[in-house]
C-alpha cells in the first residue's frame, strides 16, 4: 500500500495494484480501495480504476467515476447502471449532471437522450455550473438535429443568450461562420467571429476566430482590417497556431508551410525556472539546487491530496514531475491549471494567480522543455530538417516519453509503428532499439524527411501524413480545396489529424517565440494585459 500511494513514478507500478486487487481484496480498507482506484486512473487503466472505486468511500466523486471508468473501459452495460446509482445516491451532487450527460451520450434512443439532457440543465443551473448546462443543451441541440429543427433552433437560442459566454456557446458561434464562409456569406461569417472573439475571449476558439475574421476582412476588399485583427490575435494569443498563422501572412521571417523545413533557428537555453507554488523548506531548496530526484522524493512523502489536488499543489506536482523526466504527467499536470479555474467553481478564487502565471515566460518554457536536444539536432542535420520542426513534432507524439506507446503500438518518442521501423532500419542497414532515444529519433527522422520529399518540402502535408498516412493525404489532396491552405487544414476530416497539423506547427511557433531571442522580444514587447497573454 505504501507502494500504491507513492509509487506513481514506478515503470511497473501497476503491477502492485493488480496484486492488491487480487491476492489481497479482503484486507483492503474503502481508503485502501481510494489509494489504488486512483492509481489505476492515473496510469490510465480505467476499467480497473471504476471497479477499484466502487469499492472506495461513497462519495459523489467516486461514484461518478466508477460510471466513468467503466464507459472509458469500455463496459457500457455496466456504467449505465453506474451512473444511475450515482444519481439516485447523490441527486443534486456537483457531478450529477455530467453524470446525466454521459448516460444520453450511452443510448441511441434520441427521446431517450434528450430526457436525460432535460434532467441535466435545470439541475446544472440550480447548481451554478455555466459550463454543464452550456454542455447538455450544445448535446441536446445536436440530438433534436432532423428531429425538430424547430426546437433545436429554441435549443441553440438559449444557449447562446443564456449561456453565451460558455465554451459550447462559443463551439456553436464558430459553427455558424465557418457555415456562413462555406455558403459565400463571407460579411456574415466575419461577424459571427467577430462575436465570438469578444463574448469568449477565454475561449479555445477565440484565436481562430480572429485568425478567420482577418482573413474574410481581406477578402471583403479590407485589408487594414485584416491586420488589424492580425495584430490583436498575435498581442492577446501569442501562444496559438493561429498567431503564427497571423505572423508568416503579414510577412514576418517565422517561416510557413512551405519555408519551414529550410530554417535552421536559433535556441537559447533558459537561465532561470519557474518556482514551485508549495512545499517544504527541503523541498524548495533542492529544487532550487538542480537535485531534482531528491526533491521529487520528498515531495512525494508530503503530497497528500493528488487525488485532488488544490491548485498550488498540481503546479508543484506538474514542475517536480518534468524535472525527473515524467513529461507526459509532468506538462498536463501544468497545461490543465487554466482549465480547472474555468470549470470547477470551487476553483474559480484561483483565477487571478493564473493569469499571474501566465504572463510568467518561465511557465511557458516549462510547458515547452527541450529535452534529447543533441540527438534531435544531430539527426535532424542528417537529412536536412528544421531541428525544432522535430522537437516540435517529438513533443505532440509522445511528450518526450522514449519508452511510451500507443494503443495501436506506435513506439517511443517520435512513435514509430514497429514494421515501418523495420522498414526504416533496413534501408538505414542497423539494429534499432525503438526505446532508445538516439535509434528512434534517427528513425522518425528518416521517415519525416521522406513525407517532405513526398510533397516537395510542404511541412504541413508532410507532418499531416506523418499522423494519417500518405494515402489519406492524396485523397484529401483530390478532394478538398487546395487553392487556400489555411482552408484546406480546416477541411482535413479527420479530426485527429486536422488537431495534429496544428498542434505540431503551434509547439514550433511556441519554441521559437521562447527560445528564440529576436522573436521572443518582439512578441512580449507587443503583448497585451489578457487571459492567455504570457
Amino acid at each position: 500500500m505504501v507502494v500504491a500511494q507513492h509509487g506513481l513514478h514506478l515503470k511497473d507500478y501497476t503491477t502492485y495494484l493488480d496484486r492488491l486487487t487480487q491476492k489481497l481484496a479482503p484486507q483492503l480498507k474503502p481508503q485502501d480501495w481510494q489509494i489504488i482506484a486512483f492509481g489505476y486512473w492515473e496510469k490510465l487503466k480505467y476499467k480497473e480504476a471504476g471497479l477499484a472505486y466502487s469499492h472506495a468511500p461513497t462519495t459523489s466523486r467516486n461514484a461518478y467515476r466508477v460510471g466513468r471508468g467503466l464507459q472509458l473501459g469500455h463496459e457500457d452495460k455496466v456504467a449505465v447502471t453506474a451512473y444511475q446509482r450515482a444519481i439516485a445516491t447523490f441527486p443534486n451532487a456537483p457531478e450529477t449532471p455530467r453524470a446525466f450527460m454521459k448516460l444520453a451520450d450511452l443510448t441511441d434512443d434520441r427521446a431517450t437522450a434528450i430526457a436525460y439532457l432535460d434532467k441535466a440543465i435545470p439541475l446544472a443551473e440550480r447548481l451554478k455550473r455555466p459550463e454543464d448546462v452550456g454542455d447538455a443543451l450544445r448535446r441536446k441541440a445536436q440530438r433534436l438535429q432532423k428531429l425538430n429543427p424547430t426546437q433545436q433552433a429554441a435549443t441553440e437560442k438559449q444557449l447562446l443568450e443564456k449561456f453565451g459566454q460558455t465554451e459550447s456557446a462559443a463551439e456553436l458561434r464558430w459553427k455558424r461562420a465557418w457555415t456562413a464562409a462555406t455558403t459565400q456569406q463571407i460579411n456574415t461569417a466575419k461577424q459571427w467571429a467577430l462575436d465570438l472573439a469578444q463574448t469568449n475571449p477565454d475561449s479555445e476558439q477565440a484565436p481562430k476566430a480572429l485568425f478567420w475574421a482577418g482573413k474574410w476582412a481581406e477578402r471583403l476588399g479590407n485589408p487594414q482590417e485584416r491586420q488589424q485583427h492580425f495584430t490583436e490575435l498575435w498581442q492577446r494569443y501569442p501562444q496559438s497556431y493561429y498567431s503564427w498563422r497571423s505572423a508568416t501572412l503579414s510577412g514576418q521571417s517565422v517561416g510557413d508551410f512551405q519555408t519551414i523545413r529550410a530554417q535552421k533557428p536559433a535556441l537559447e537555453t533558459p537561465t532561470s525556472r519557474l518556482p514551485l507554488g508549495v512545499g517544504s523548506p527541503i523541498v524548495r531548496e533542492l529544487y532550487a539546487l538542480g537535485e531534482g530526484r531528491a526533491a521529487w522524493a520528498n515531495w512525494l512523502l508530503e503530497f497528500k491530496t493528488r487525488d485532488n489536488p488544490s491548485i498550488p499543489e498540481q503546479l508543484t506536482d506538474g514542475v517536480l514531475r518534468l524535472a525527473v523526466g515524467e513529461y507526459l504527467d509532468g506538462l498536463f499536470m501544468l497545461d490543465n491549471l487554466r482549465d480547472r479555474t474555468l470549470t470547477e467553481p470551487e476553483q474559480q478564487s484561483q483565477q487571478a494567480a493564473i493569469q499571474a502565471l501566465r504572463q510568467n515566460p518561465r511557465y511557458w518554457q516549462t510547458l515547452y522543455p527541450i529535452p534529447y536536444w543533441p540527438d534531435i539536432q544531430k539527426w535532424s542535420a542528417q537529412h536536412t530538417l528544421n531541428p525544432v520542426m522535430v522537437l516540435a513534432l517529438i513533443r505532440q507524439e509522445s511528450r518526450f516519453e522514449p519508452a511510451i506507446q500507443s494503443v495501436a503500438g506506435a513506439k517511443g518518442l517520435m512513435q514509430l509503428m514497429p514494421e515501418t521501423a523495420t522498414e526504416v532500419a533496413a534501408k538505414l542497414k542497423f539494429k534499432p532499439n525503438l526505446e532508445n532515444s538516439s535509434d528512434n529519433i534517427r528513425l522518425g527522422t528518416w521517415y519525416l524527411d521522406s513525407t517532405h520529399d513526398t510533397y516537395q518540402d510542404n511541412s504541413m502535408l508532410a507532418i499531416a501524413s506523418y499522423n494519417a498516412g500518405p494515402g489519406n493525404v492524396a485523397q484529401w489532396i483530390k478532394t478538398l480545396d487546395t487553392r487556400d491552405a489555411d482552408i484546406f487544414v480546416e477541411s482535413i476530416p479527420f479530426d485527429e489529424t486536422q488537431t495534429y497539423v496544428k498542434a505540431v506547427l503551434e509547439n514550433y511557433w511556441n519554441y521559437l517565440r521562447l527560445y528564440n531571442a529576436p522573436l521572443s522580444r518582439t512578441v512580449f514587447s507587443k503583448s497585451v494585459s489578457s487571459p492567455r497573454t504570457p
